[in-house]
């Protein structure tokens, strides 16, 4: 049905009217006459000429109403106001200032409102005064009730530029504070108009001001006011987007059409499809045809050795398997020492050496094969200079350590985790550079727990916190937090204390910005206890009526609403809500703190003490009244991040010591029941300490590195690196003491380290570079805090990756050489004895251990283990064993060498003279009752007893040749012995053990 018109009110009565000259150029109200019982100003009902603006009221109009200053003609106009009238024309209008911010548009037409109806020279047109009244302080005839007609532009112009405004610290339209929610320009003026006295509390107009009575019938002689407001667009009063969002620029663009299928099509497939399939084919086949010619290289390699009589592959350690001789009688020593539970003698492993390229051979790709001789250059040269080496990766630690000095510990989580180049930090730094630093904020909640008093239980079931009981312990909490100071040094290094009131944030004036539900009665407790008295049938400011009314009668000290849903806490939202008195379990107090650069100091001073405060006694009062209270500041979440820091400073510590227990346990062994005092040469601490000490260096370095290049660093960066390279850096080092314990024990020290880093060096690069490239891709992010991170990161990795390339293998080479010479660990100045073979405990002459005359330990339990030196392997020793051993292969057939004197293997050499007499007796026993090889009666004739040769020697036989001759002039004179197979003949040396193969398969 259509919609029934507005009933039409009735006629207005001209003669009851006060007004009776309604021309232009006449005023219906002028100057001041009174005052209401509250204070409130009453306008004259004086129905008068227009008058001319004296110099008083000419500057007060051109600063309050300068648009209609401008319509009538500046000083040449008449105006119907006094500036006593301006003055407080000018006051009411401020108070809306703070919810129009956002648009200028908004409060220029609403100022320009209240001027055209207080000072426009036809005021009598447009106003009538219907009733007078006796002003309460003096009697003289004020106005109680006036006419208003508006034109519908009018009043439609000045709706529509504030209809969409928002006040910011609520987050709600402005409308709901300055118009009560109007939906209309009716609805807004008839808000305007209402006398104080018909609200509660009286808050309004202080006296009655109908607009529009008559709907659209307007009365005789009334002519409704006319004025061009400018919209919420305009360019001179240009809104915000939020504030006015059909302001040019601001409108939604259509959504674009959809776009065309534009794409690269190769049949049912597009372009971009097909090259990603052609290109897994190239991949494919590339990498299929680069392992078929890999293959057929290797293929083509192995027929040539096999052409030329060279073995298929060269042996790692040394054995030579052309001979099936040799090869029986090392798999049987194998056999029978696995059975005693002894070790390989030439796997420092405990497992049977592997026949596998030597590091530089070219079965290796060509890549890997220069980085395999460049790092076993590098190894020699450690373990050449081993204290050099060392002492210049001190020097590099040391230099990265210089940065240090510049080192900077970021914790604010603005600056961790948001880059300056994005969007959110340049919107931010354009609203600050607007309308200065966002404010921060601290915080108080104070909530009810069930053994709380109250009479409401809320739809959570804990009863309601909406008791004046706790609304005065707030109250006397709100009064400690007044009365705190931070103590701190202000701008000129003087000792000075912050209060609330210095670093509160203040948007209106002198009073702190406090948002609480004390803010009702102005946070004053007085004034909360007398309304409290109050009779029931008055008028007071309950929690409940202020529940209702916050947005009008019960504003804050600082003259802003506050809304219940900011203040209150824990009620449902849903259908369930009854009321927030009965529903409410929670206050929030929040304290916004100006943050500006000058007053960061105090803010931050006031702010830990709030904090204190709120740990303490606030806690103890809540406790005291069965409430519990919880609490932050805007530092919170720094501090916090701090003191986790410091509390995982001792998991770190932990953490490497740990290691350092682990890496000792992991690379050292357990000596014989007969050599105990050997655990204090065999526990490696030492040598784990120092490579805990290089993996500590690594973080220190990198930290000091990134920070000479002015970057800063993050809690992260020091409680997650430390454990990276740890894991790292022991992996390592495992690695490399793993590789040198593979090594041929007759090798000279200096060569197995070299080997050792030639073979384990391209695997720990290639770990290490893909570790370090990783980190950097995580350098490319705009997050400060991964940017940074990954950086540090990386630098840390490359730094222990130089480090045990050098420095570790330099420490692994000087422990060695310290096991050798059973020394005592982590005091190596202490030489520790050892049995010999006749049970006394004996020391090594250190004249007889030349640097690079080495002896390895077996029987490790970890990698690079090694036991302790036993007598029996000593020169004298080897000989005896070697005629019991083919004395009773010629008398039974065969023999075993005594497990327990297997233990310890130096490497020694034999002069000509001392391999003569010795291998002498050895031919003379080893052929077993066959005619013996022609090697063997050579030896036989070149002497007679080794035995006695060692006796003169002290056991310990060492002679070089002088000559630089060979031991055997052809290699082939011993059998099985090729020259391809380097564990036998070292240039012109031979070691005991291939002597004992030799012996044992002869």
């Amino acid at each position: 049905p259509p919609p029934v018109p507005p009933p039409v009110p009735p006629p207005v009565d001209p003669r009851s009217w006060v007004t009776k000259t309604h021309e232009p150029g006449y005023c219906a109200l002028y100057d001041i006459c009174g005052h209401r019982k509250d204070g409130d100003v009453l306008p004259c009902p004086n129905n008068t000429k227009a008058q001319p603006p004296s110099d008083v009221l000419a500057k007060k109009l051109q600063a309050t109403c300068p648009s209609l200053w401008s319509e009538q003609g500046g000083a040449a106009g008449h105006y119907c106001c006094t500036p006593q009238q301006v003055d407080k024309l000018a006051t009411d209008t401020s108070k809306v200032a703070p919810f129009t911010v956002g648009c200028p548009a908004c409060l220029h037409n609403f100022i320009q409102l209240w001027c055209v109806l207080t000072c426009s020279p036809d005021q009598a047109t447009f106003l009538n005064v219907t009733s007078v009244q006796l002003a309460a302080d003096n009697n003289v005839t004020a106005v109680q009730q006036v006419d208003i007609w508006m034109n519908q532009d009018f009043t439609d112009d000045l709706y529509n530029s504030c209809k969409d405004v928002k006040y910011g610290a609520a987050n709600l339209p402005a409308m709901n504070f300055i118009g009560g929610g109007a939906k209309n320009g009716q609805e807004w003026l008839e808000f305007l108009g209402e006398v104080k006295d018909k609200r509660r509390p009286p808050v309004g107009s202080p006296f009655q001001q109908n607009f529009n009575p008559t709907g659209n019938v307007t009365p005789p002689d009334i002519k409704p006011a006319v004025e061009n407001l400018p919209s919420c667009g305009d360019s001179l009063f240009m809104c915000s987007c939020a504030d006015c969002p059909v302001a040019p620029g601001c409108a939604v663009p259509p959504p674009a059409p959809p776009p065309g299928d534009h794409r690269c099509m190769a049949g049912a497939i597009t372009c971009w499809d097909l090259t990603l399939i052609l290109t897994y084919i190239g991949l494919v086949a590339g990498c299929g045809a680069y392992a078929w010619h890999f293959r057929r290289r290797q293929q083509e390699g192995l027929q040539l050795e096999q052409n030329l009589g060279l073995e298929a592959e060269e042996p790692l350690l040394g054995m030579s398997a052309e001979d099936p001789t040799i090869g029986s009688s090392v798999a049987a020593t194998a056999a029978s020492n696995g059975a005693a539970g002894e070790v390989d003698i030439y796997d420092g492993d405990g497992i049977n050496a592997e026949s596998e390229p030597l590091p530089g051979d070219v079965h290796y790709p060509w890549l890997e094969r220069k980085m395999q001789q460049a790092y076993t250059q590098l190894g020699e040269f450690c373990a050449q200079r081993p204290m050099h080496v060392t002492l210049a990766g001190v020097v590099l630690i040391g230099f990265c350590l210089l940065g240090l000095t510049r080192f900077q510990l970021e914790t604010n989580p603005e600056h961790l985790w948001v880059g300056p180049s994005s969007r959110a930090a340049q919107d931010k730094a354009n609203y600050e550079a607007s309308f200065g630093p966002f404010y921060r904020v601290s915080q108080l909640i104070l909530s009810t727990t069930l053994q709380s008093q109250s009479k409401y239980i809320s739809t959570s079931g804990l009863p309601a916190i909406v008791t004046d009981d706790n609304i005065l312990l707030l109250f006397q909490m709100q009064a400690k937090v007044d009365a705190l100071r931070g103590a701190y040094t202000n701008s000129t290094s003087q000792n000075a204390e912050a209060a609330l009131t210095d670093v509160c944030f203040k948007p209106f004036g002198t009073a702190c910005a406090t948002q609480s539900v004390l803010q009702y009665w102005h946070m004053d407790r007085a004034l909360y206890e007398s309304e409290q008295k109050k009779s029931p049938y008055a008028v007071k400011l309950s929690p409940d009526y202020c529940f209702g009314h916050w947005a009008t009668q019960c504003r804050s000290a600082f003259e802003a609403p506050i809304d219940p849903h900011v203040v209150l806490g824990g009620f449902s939202t849903g259908p369930d809500f009854r009321n927030y008195s009965a529903d409410t379990t929670a206050f929030v107090v929040t304290y916004p703190i100006d943050s500006s650069p000058a007053n960061r100091a105090a803010a931050l001073a006031w702010e830990e003490a709030f904090v204190q405060l709120a740990k303490t006694e606030l806690s103890s009062m809540a406790a005291a009244a069965k409430l519990s209270l919880a609490f932050q500041a805007e530092r919170s979440v720094e501090d916090e991040l701090k003191r986790e820091s410091y509390a995982d400073a001792s998991v770190v510590a932990i953490s490497y010591l740990v290691m350092l227990g682990y890496i000792a346990l992991a690379l050292a062994a357990l000596p014989p029941p007969q050599q105990l005092l050997q655990v204090f040469v065999l526990s490696r601490a030492s040598l784990g300490a120092g490579g805990v000490l290089i993996v500590a260096s690594s973080v220190a370095g990198s930290l000091g590195l990134c920070s000479m290049f002015g970057m800063w660093s993050t809690l992260i960066i020091m409680e997650v690196i430390p454990f990276l390279v740890l894991a790292v850096g022991v992996d390592n080092m495992f690695v490399l003491a793993h590789a040198l314990a593979r090594q041929d024990p007759t090798l000279p020290l200096v060569t197995r380290a070299g080997l050792a880093l030639g073979s384990a060096g391209p695997s720990i690069t290639l770990a290490a570079s893909c570790e370090v490239l990783a980190f950097g891709l995580g350098s490319l992010t705009p997050m400060p805090a991964v940017r940074n991170f990954s950086l540090c990161a990386a630098t840390a990795v490359l730094l222990d990756f130089i480090l045990q390339v050098t420095v570790f293998m330099a420490l692994l080479v000087l422990d060695s050489k310290r096991l050798q010479q059973s020394r005592l660990d982590c005091l190596p100045c202490i030489r520790v004895p050892y049995r010999d073979a006749t049970g006394q405990w004996v020391y090594d002459d250190v004249s007889e251990d030349p640097e690079d005359e080495e002896s390895t330990l077996l029987g490790s339990s970890g990698p690079g283990g090694h036991g302790p030196r036993n007598d029996g392997w000593s020169l004298a020793g080897v000989t005896s064993r070697l005629k019991g051993l083919a004395g009773s292969r010629g008398n039974q057939g065969s023999g075993t060498a005594d497990p327990g004197e297997m233990y310890y293997a130096p490497q020694q050499e034999l002069s000509p003279t001392a391999a003569a007499e010795g291998s002498g007796s050895v031919g003379a026993t080893a052929t077993n009752g066959s005619t013996a090889p022609e090697t063997s009666q050579e030896i036989g004739a070149s002497g007679t007893t080794m035995g006695s040769a060692a006796a003169a020697t002290g056991g310990r036989a060492r002679d070089r040749p002088s000559n630089g001759g060979s031991m055997f002039t052809p290699a082939a004179a011993i059998p099985g012995v090729t020259k391809s197979g380097p564990g036998l003949l070292h240039g012109d040396k031979l070691s005991l053990q291939a002597l004992l193969q030799v012996s044992t398969s002869g």
